[in-house]
């Protein structure tokens, strides 16, 4: 076990911890206004729309919702893209 230095912190050659803790740089309010709250499911149904996964790159940020509808941001252009899947989970 490293040793601290005398003023208490831990040294330098301690490694970085195995699985480091997100941090968010910047409000996703603007990303997330973007998506709508409720899905239409045929004519006359609506449904809540829910998002049940996360991906993010350098580039991208990818939402995945519980209605097989993908939103994936592209973080230069600050734009969003709906993206259907083929096999619908309704």
């Amino acid at each position: 076990m490293a040793e601290g230095t005398q003023s208490g912190e831990p040294s330098a050659s301690q490694d970085p911890p195995s699985h480091p803790i997100p941090k968010e740089h910047r409000s996703l309010d603007y990303l997330l206004s973007q998506i709508p709250r409720r899905a239409q499911k045929g004519l006359l149904t609506t449904c809540d729309l829910v998002l049940r996964c996360v991906d993010a790159s350098p580039d991208y940020i990818a939402l995945g919702t519980n209605v097989g509808v993908i939103y994936l941001f592209d973080r230069k252009k600050e734009l969003i893209d709906r993206l259907k899947t083929h096999v619908s989970v309704w």
